[in-house]
């Protein structure tokens, strides 16, 4: 984030004066997995990657901006001390992740598609609810993990 030589100030999620709900934003969250079926030295060295991934938590947050939830790094001066974290705890309280699944994308568009037919097109919620259903379960039955 230093690097980019960018002028920047971190601000809690607006709302409007008279809002009833507090939303927050919508949370990422990053993960590694290890295949199961891979070989045991597969195994080990995908995890001896993923720990090295995660070894320095400081330049992760100062300089690409992403948080990982370390404790070592957690209990630090550093990580206290770091402006923009406040800021994102306040708002994690009144946050929520959203699903990340194949096909996401392709369902978020959907359900807009069905949205703007009814306040938008003006068409009945009864007709357009039934379609949107069917294409969701045809975006996500396409978009099937193998398992």
């Amino acid at each position: 984030v230093t690097d980019a030589k960018i002028e920047y100030t971190i601000h809690p999620v607006p709302n409007w004066e008279k809002h009833v709900n507090d939303n927050g934003f919508a949370n990422y969250a990053y993960f590694f997995m290890v295949n199961s079926s891979a070989t045991p030295e597969v195994q080990a060295a995908s995890w001896k990657l993923a720990g090295y991934l995660t070894s320095n938590p400081k330049d992760y947050l100062n300089i690409a901006g992403l948080f990982q939830a370390k404790a070592d790094y957690v209990a630090t001066d550093d990580f206290k001390n770091n402006k923009i974290m406040p800021v994102f705890l306040q708002e994690l309280s009144a946050s929520s992740y959203h699903p990340r699944i194949n096909g996401f994308s392709e369902v978020a568009d959907a359900l807009m598609r069905a949205r703007d037919r009814v306040l938008g097109g003006g068409e009945s919620m009864d007709t357009v609810l039934p379609e949107a259903q069917q294409e969701v379960t045809d975006i996500l039955a396409a978009n099937k993990a193998a398992s």
